[in-house]
């Protein structure tokens, strides 16, 4: 856990490791302690949570410094800025999903074991932010050939949801889903969900 908040950051790692499903190995108040510690000794994480408002190197900074040192890092933003820039932002920085600290410590948790599957979880506020922010734009549908499958499957994905999630909710086998992500991956030239979300999220697809 990245966060300058102290008394925040000891109280949240501490239920975290109390959950029994989550263990917060370490946590740093400055996003350059945390990219020395990467750059050194430190073991690396499965998931990194990143404040965005912190003195020195903000989090939109320290994410594109660890996506650069370890691209697949898997990374999800947990602040109270709500900003649709900011949002915008990390999403096409690579952040794995994007989290309030309203979030209890089941959601957060939740949240770590969605991005481990492929899911790009977000606070349920920032998903209406961004249905709002990016409407479809039937140019980029048209330049990428998109049918009404592979746009429903990209819908699914910027919201956060697990392969099984998406099977589910269109009455398809997983399979089937895997293999239509690996469609949408050529078409749109890129290599993991984030980067199809943020992707889509910025030629305006969802």
């Amino acid at each position: 856990m990245v966060d300058d908040n102290k008394e925040f950051c000891l109280v949240f790692a501490e239920a975290l490791n109390d959950s029994g499903d989550v263990i917060c190995t370490r946590y740093f108040h400055h996003g350059s302690e945390a990219i020395d510690a990467l750059l050194s000794e430190f073991e690396i994480p499965s998931v990194i949570l990143l404040d965005i408002n912190m003195p020195g190197m903000n989090g939109m900074d320290a994410l594109r410094s660890i996506k650069q040192i370890e691209p697949e890092m898997r990374i999800i933003m947990l602040t109270v800025n709500d900003r649709e820039e900011n949002i915008r932002q990390a999403i096409e920085l690579g952040a794995s999903g994007y989290l309030l600290k309203t979030s209890s410590v089941n959601e957060v948790t939740r949240a770590v074991h969605a991005v481990m599957h492929g899911g790009v979880p977000m606070d349920p506020v920032v998903i209406k932010k961004m249905l709002t922010m990016f409407a479809l734009n039937p140019q980029s549908v048209l330049k990428y050939r998109l049918s009404a499958i592979e746009k429903e499957i990209i819908r699914h994905t910027s919201l956060g949801k697990t392969t099984i999630e998406i099977a589910e909710q269109m009455r398809v086998s997983p399979h089937t889903i895997k293999t239509r992500l690996k469609g949408l991956f050529h078409k749109l030239d890129v290599h993991t969900r984030a980067q199809l979300t943020a992707k889509a999220t910025k030629e305006n697809l969802i």
